[in-house]
């Protein structure tokens, strides 16, 4: 009767995300973005096998969702609609792994198939839905490997490692976690019981999808723009992290060119009003044209001017770090607030950020408010959940602080760790506070 009870409520929460997300999908279609150019652009370079005009900026995760959808932006949304309601699932699946209670399943479903700042995501044309199901699925699937007994083969294993190498692939800023992964399985299984030969099968079945994913596409930049990297630009990420001081930099006269480019078009925007810390973006190709130079090696030149930055001002560039780390943990939201957006949605898309920045909050607190509870009533965790608590802690940190370095954090960067943190958030607090075998 549970059994039956829990398919209809999650069918029911399903089916009415889906009609949120037809009326929505109605009223706004897709959301275009800057980024999106791109993508498309490298979707036809694949589907022409002509990558004459490649930068090496983009993988080709994403690329492929446009050309699997016959290069049509609606098909793309509604591609990452299904993933949106795949990911809902997913949450509720694995808090019925962790929990064995619908009602406290449904509702983590439920944050993530009715929050605005998800649901907006799937109709925006960016890497953000696409990252977040990967990231979702492979977590579902390192549950389920230590939670059934029968499921812990090495089929699994590679689907966790296709997974991860699927989330390198389709956005490099999220690499750290098939090392996590990789480091975490090794560790765990480290044990007299467990052969040797079968934790380097494993290791080895988790690390390698992404290693031969990425070195591939490593070597299609090598060929095509002369660098052996994932993506090229990460120069140009250096300067969101100093924008001010590298404005001022001193350089040499054939960098001059270079600054007063990028100075030109960062005082158009103070003039206007408008926000400056991304104006680097649009400045490679009136550099390209000024210089002459290629995007990748525009990408190294800049990149040595904010190092050169760096050495001169450390503590510039450590108090950009931090101050990059505390924007991943805004939380995502709508990217367009203006006028155009109806007051209800706005003030519900603010109301849901809150609760969100509260969850990471909780989450935050959660090491602290267990050793208190441990100290006063001898609360004690299950070692399977320990265990998934500690991982999604270095999955999030890791994202979190590996990014911050290289570039400036946005609370959507943060989207694609929110259903691992929503489950862990839950399960803690449910298992703290309301579980009566908690103790």
């Amino acid at each position: 009767m549970i059994k039956t009870d829990s398919k209809k409520l999650i069918f029911l929460v399903l089916l009415v995300a889906l009609v949120v997300r037809i009326i929505t999908f109605a009223k706004i279609g897709y959301v275009f973005t800057l980024d999106t150019k791109d993508y498309i652009d490298l979707a036809n370079n694949i589907l022409k096998f002509d990558f004459s005009n490649f930068n090496g900026m983009r993988t080709p995760g994403y690329s492929i969702l446009f050309i699997i959808s016959g290069m049509n932006n609606y098909i793309v949304v509604a591609l990452q609609i299904l993933m949106g309601l795949a990911i809902t699932f997913l949450i509720y699946k694995i808090m019925m792994l962790l929990t064995e209670r619908v009602f406290i399943s449904i509702i983590a479903a439920g944050i993530y198939g009715f929050f605005i700042p998800f649901v907006y995501y799937e109709f925006t044309l960016y890497t953000e839905i696409m990252t977040t199901f990967f990231i979702t699925f492979s977590f579902y699937l390192f549950i389920k490997y230590l939670f059934i007994e029968k499921s812990r083969n090495l089929a699994l294993c590679l689907a966790i490692g296709l997974m991860l190498a699927a989330v390198a692939i389709t956005r490099p800023i999220y690499i750290i976690l098939p090392i996590i992964y990789f480091i975490f399985m090794i560790f765990h299984l480290f044990k007299p019981k467990v052969e040797f030969s079968r934790i380097i099968k494993i290791g080895l079945l988790i690390i390698v999808p992404t290693v031969l994913l990425l070195g591939g596409w490593s070597f299609v930049n090598l060929k095509v723009n002369k660098t052996l990297a994932i993506s090229t630009g990460r120069g140009f990420g250096l300067v969101e992290l100093m924008e001010e001081d590298f404005s001022k930099a001193k350089v040499s006269k054939e960098d001059q060119v270079l600054m007063d480019i990028y100075n030109k078009a960062r005082q158009k925007k103070i003039d206007s009003g408008l926000p400056y810390i991304n104006v680097i973006w649009g400045c490679p190709k009136i550099m390209e044209k000024a210089t002459g130079l290629t995007y990748s090696q525009l990408s190294d030149r800049i990149g040595g001017i904010c190092i050169n930055v760096i050495k001169e001002k450390p503590l510039v560039y450590l108090k950009a770090v931090v101050t990059s780390q505390l924007s991943f943990w805004r939380a995502p939201g709508l990217l367009n607030t203006d006028n155009s957006v109806p007051a209800v949605i706005k003030y519900t898309n603010l109301a849901q950020r809150i609760f969100l920045i509260f969850m990471e909050i909780t989450f935050l607190l959660i090491p602290f408010i267990y050793l208190f509870l441990k100290r006063k009533r001898q609360f004690v965790l299950p070692n399977q959940i320990k265990i998934i608590n500690i991982m999604v802690f270095l999955a999030i940190f890791g994202v979190c602080i590996s990014m911050s370095f290289i570039e400036f954090g946005e609370g959507r960067f943060a989207l694609p760790t929110f259903p691992m943190l929503i489950c862990v958030v839950l399960n803690f607090y449910y298992s703290a506070f309301i579980r009566s075998d908690s103790v």
